[in-house]
Parts: structure tokens; sequence; C-alpha cells
């Protein structure tokens, strides 16, 4: 009992050191960095209106500069209002909740894996902490990394069943963390835990387990917790949810590519073998290993996490990099798996392919480096790509050189190291970008022209960070076509931002030119510049400079 006692308060510490460790690798930087066009602002902003709202119904019904809002469930909108709430509004606060539940899907995986040894728990929580798409996403405003947490919650509790785990308490964690994650990003996570449980079934030969999910009850707790907000919302707005959450964001993205997102056969494959870099070094010993030890129970669960879910997400339309998130634990699981293998087979495996994976390694960090500095060449892109050039002796050798290593366990804490380092290092390149992000620039710019009394115009088009950055929680952005800012309530001040070549020739009555501000237009990828016009309000002055502003 003293030495089991031990151990127990010896995986408490580690466990909190990984915590704490991947807390402060996601937030680094994130308060320098302003948000990223059309998916974090979509997060931000109707949070912020939350906590300004007089009444509860923007925390039920969310809001956008004014109108409801379904892009996604409640939960990330309530988390990130909370944020707001105990750390006021800000960039970092928005993404607050993104490192937690990353961090928390850490210890999970380590906690998880601590029945294969100290070794290949720490490993496992490792590769899923370093990876290149864990670090990016618990770095973002979005629903990802939250998704991420609740996911693994329901598959380690579904694998408690499956080995055997008849306890109430297991079947109960499955269905809650099913119901949460459906008021998190809808019905997503059954892309992940229909597909795992089919796939297991498929090559397991004991199914007793199906008989122990709760299938009887299980659903209705789950649609119990998540199903009150769907019907509340939906009868507050009157059927808006149901057409476009039901509508748009499941059917639709299902048959056609929305906004665009569309990918090739296989970019799950390629995708996953970037966002796992650079555990994915590692994959053809990996691969050599799981072939071997195909009969352990656990290994073929993993797989089948692994696999089953990519091939659903091959057959969707739409195609975004962010989906296989949920399967990187799995990756990271089979890995520790594979080091209890190597300890005593590693000279052996390491010896016949170091040289292929030094090659591999040193082929895709020199590939990076020279699309970094192609893009740095571009007229347009020059100034974004030159702020991560710094980055580039780390990107090339640096993980390379650590595949020398002979021990595969200091290299599973080099390659760890190494990537936690990279991830701070971009981090803060990536505040020199803030100078060239024109929706943000342009924004500090109008707030500055404005003040708070002003009302603020996007004239011909609709940028999401802007109107957070306009937007005070209460008056709302207005979104109109050049010609029709003229009409705005002539007794109000207002200030208004024009795309430069969108801008009639003889300007808009009323109007007078204030500053242009050029940037780099993140949601089309394009190098642009906006206008921004003044018009006083009722008994005020015109203005009568004219300034240039922004990155050059």
């Amino acid at each position: 009992m003293p030495h089991r006692s031990v151990r127990s308060w010896s995986d408490r510490r580690i466990a909190a050191l990984l915590f704490v460790g991947a807390m402060a690798m996601y937030g680094f930087g994130n308060g320098r960095t302003s948000l990223w066009d059309r998916d974090e602002p979509r997060f931000a902003q109707p949070a912020k209106e939350m906590i300004a709202a007089d009444t509860l119904y923007p925390w039920i019904v969310p809001h956008y500069n004014g109108e409801p809002f379904f892009h996604k469930p409640p939960w990330c909108y309530w988390q990130i209002a909370a944020a707001y709430k105990l750390l006021g509004v800000s960039e970092f606060a928005a993404r607050f909740f993104s490192g937690l539940w990353a961090a928390g899907a850490v210890v999970l995986v380590f906690f998880f894996s601590r029945r294969w040894g100290h070794q290949a728990a720490i490993a496992a929580a490792l590769a899923t902490a370093t990876a290149l798409l864990t670090v990016v996403l618990a770095k973002l405003a979005i629903a990802d990394a939250t998704l991420l947490f609740f996911t693994l919650a329901a598959v380690f509790a579904l694998w408690r069943i499956i080995e055997g785990g008849n306890s109430a308490a297991n079947r109960f964690a499955l269905w809650t963390a099913l119901g949460i994650a459906g008021l998190i990003k809808g019905p997503a996570v059954l892309v992940v835990i229909v597909p795992l449980a089919i796939g297991f079934a498929i090559v397991d030969r004991d199914r007793s387990w199906l008989r122990r999910m709760g299938l009887a009850w299980g659903p209705a707790l789950a649609l119990a917790i998540a199903l009150p907000w769907f019907v509340t919302a939906d009868r507050f707005a009157e059927g808006a949810l149901t057409e476009r959450f039901v509508g748009y964001d499941i059917i639709q993205r299902i048959l056609k590519p929305a906004e665009g997102h569309r990918g090739f056969p296989g970019y799950y494959v390629i995708s996953g073998l970037i966002g796992l870099w650079p555990w994915s070094a590692l994959l053809v010993p990996l691969g050599l290993t799981v072939w071997r030890l195909r009969s352990e129970r656990v290994v073929r669960f993993a797989f089948c996490w692994l696999v089953a879910p990519t091939l659903v997400l091959e057959l969707m339309a739409t195609k975004m990099v962010h989906y296989w998130l949920p399967m990187v634990p799995a990756y990271a699981l089979l890995l520790g798996l594979a080091l209890q293998r190597w300890r005593s087979d590693w000279p052996a495996i390491w010896r016949r392919w170091v040289r292929p994976v030094q090659v591999a390694a040193l082929l895709g960090y020199a590939l990076l480096a020279a699309v970094i500095c192609a893009a740095s060449r571009n007229e347009h892109a020059g100034p974004l790509a030159d702020a991560f050039l710094p980055a580039i002796p780390l990107l090339l050798l640096l993980p390379a050189a650590l595949f020398l290593i002979p021990d595969p366990f200091r290299l599973v804490g080099g390659l760890a190291a190494v990537a936690a380092l990279i991830a701070a290092v971009l981090s803060w390149t990536a505040a020199r970008i803030e100078p060239y992000k024109l929706t943000h620039t342009a924004a500090v710019e109008m707030k500055q022209i404005g003040g708070p009394q002003a009302l603020y115009a996007l004239a011909g088009w609709d940028e999401e960070s802007m109107i957070f950055y306009l937007h005070d929680g209460k008056q709302d952005v207005r979104i109109v076509a050049p010609d029709a800012l003229a009409k705005l309530p002539p007794d109000t001040p207002v200030v208004a931002a024009v795309r430069a070549d969108r801008l009639p020739a003889g300007g808009i009555e009323g109007f007078q030119e204030i500053a242009r501000v050029n940037g780099y237009d993140y949601t089309r990828g394009k190098w642009r510049q906006v206008v921004i016009l003044q018009r006083p309000g009722k008994g005020e002055t015109s203005p009568s400079t004219t300034k240039a502003s922004g990155a050059s």
C-alpha cells in the first residue's frame, strides 16, 4: 500500500507538471496577437455581446453584431464570456479556455495511458501536447480544443466499458461527455465515436461490450443535456437555428464544401502527417511495431480510433485541417505503446530506419523553410513571412539532429522539448505580424478617429475581426453598401471603412477621407488598402486633414 501511494503521488505530480507546461506553451504570446480573421471573432464577439447584455436573451440565443447567430452551439460562447468576466475582454481571455481544455486533454491522455507504464504515458502525453495541430488549435479562440477534451472523455469511457468495466460510472461518463460535446459543436463528436465503435466491433471478436454501453438510456441522457438549449433557442429565434445549424452546418457541410473548404482524396492523410509533426517522422518504425502488436486489444482500439473517423471525414465534402484533431491522441497512444516494445527491440529497429527517418526529417524541415523563404520574396506577403524567418534554423536543424539520439525515450523527450521551443518562437514572432494585419490596424485607426460616441460602418465588406474591435458589446457596427453611407443617421458622427477598390471615384457625399491603411487581408489572402472616412454629426465641424497610416 505505501508503494502504491507513492506511485499515485508521483502520477499526480507528473500530471500537474504536464498541465502547467502545456498551459504555459498554449498561453504564451496569446495577448500579443490580435484575433485572426473570420473564425476567432465568430466566437469572441458573441461572448462580448453576452456580457454587455441587460437580459439573458443573448445568453440563450447568441448574437453577432446584434443579429441571432448560430455558427456553433453556445458552450464556447459561454466559457469565453466567463473568461471575459474573470480576465477582462481581451485576446488572451478569448483564447484562455482553449488552452485550458487542451492542457486537460493532455492530462487525460497521461492517466489513460498510465496502465501501460510510466514512460508510455509520458510519451503519449508529450506527443499529444506538442503535435503541431494541438498547439495551433489550443492557441485559437475556437471550439476544437474544447471539443477534444470531451471527445477524449467519451473515448476513454468507451474503452473502460470495452475492457470489462460494468460500472454505471463509465456509462454515465460516456453519455455525459457526448451530451456536453453536443453543446460545443453539435453532433461533430459522433464522427469520432460512432466510426470508432463500429470499426472496433468489426475487428474485435468479443462484442459483449455493446450490451454494457447503456444504449437503453444513454442517448436519452445525452439529449437531456444538449437538447433543451436547441429547442429553447430555436423557439426564441423562430426556427432560425434549425435552418442554419441543421440545414447548413450539418447537411450542407456533408454534401458541399462550406465556404470553399474543399480538399483532394487523401486530404486528411497529408494534413494529418503535417498536424502530427514532429511525431509523424516516426511513422514507419511505429507502423511496423503496431503491426507486430496487432493482437493486443488496445492496439486494435487505438488503430480503429485513428483510421475509422478519418475515412468518414474523407467522405465529407467539407474538409478542414482542424476536423482531424481528435485523432492526434490515437497516434500518440500508439506511440506510447510502441515505446514499450522499443525498450528491448529499439536498437534493431532503429539501425534499419534511422537513416530514412533522418532524411525524411531533413527534407520536411527543408521544405518548410523553402516555403517560408519563397513566401518572403512575394511582394505582398514578404513582411508577413519575414516575421517567421528567425525560426527557420530551429525548424531545419534541431529536430532533424535529434534523430541521432540512440535511446528512444530520450528521443521522445528531445522532440517534445524542441516542439515546445518552436511553438514559443512562432508565438513570439507572430506578434511581429501585427502592423500588417489589415483589419486590426484599420479598426484601431477608426477607434482613434471616432471615439466612443461615433457610429462605425463597414461599407461593402463584412470583416469579422473588425466587428470585434469596433463593437462595444451594445452598439452594432453597420454593414452597408458604399453608396448607402450617406443614408446613415445625419445627427450621429460616422466613421466608415471602405476598401479602396470599392470607393466611388467622386468619393461619398458628406464624408471626408481621413486615412488609408495598407495591410494583409487574411480572410481572402490578399494585400489590400482600406480608406477610412469620417462624417461629423449634427453641429460638428467637418474634419480638415487627411493622413496615411498602416504598413507600407
